[in-house]
């Protein structure tokens, strides 16, 4: 194989195996590409980045539902609805929804759900705030 950097014929393909978590997350393990060149000593990383991005994304799905799961245990609480009427989430159902689809949470959403799994009391503030 061509290396990318001197342009010589002796640039060979290395498999490793890498992971990534998210916080609050499953460590989730991808196959990292390498071009390893044996007269330049480069090494380019090849890996494509929709395997890194697979393995971020099922980290992220196995956090949203430790997160929520955590929320629940904190507040004593089955009803999401409580902490959706706490916090002010429209429309009812949401944190419901976000068990069912966790690959579906935006960034707000995952950002929201870890200030929460950081300082829980938050719900107890919002939930005394008058409005």
């Amino acid at each position: 194989m061509e290396c990318k950097v001197c342009g010589e014929d002796t640039a060979e393909r290395i498999k490793r195996q890498s992971s990534v978590k998210e916080r609050f997350g499953s460590r989730e393990c991808y196959v990292t590409l390498i071009s390893k060149c044996s007269v330049c000593k480069s090494e380019i990383d090849d890996t494509p980045d929709e395997d890194i991005m697979d393995a971020i994304n099922r980290s992220k799905k196995t956090a949203v539902i430790e997160m929520i799961t955590h929320l629940k245990k904190t507040r004593d609480t089955e009803k999401l609805i409580d902490i959706e009427l706490a916090l002010g989430l429209r429309p009812f159902g949401v944190i419901e929804t976000w068990l069912k689809f966790p690959e579906k949470v935006s960034h707000g959403e995952y950002a929201l759900l870890e200030m929460l799994q950081i300082a829980p009391e938050a719900i107890n503030i919002l939930d005394c705030m008058e409005t």
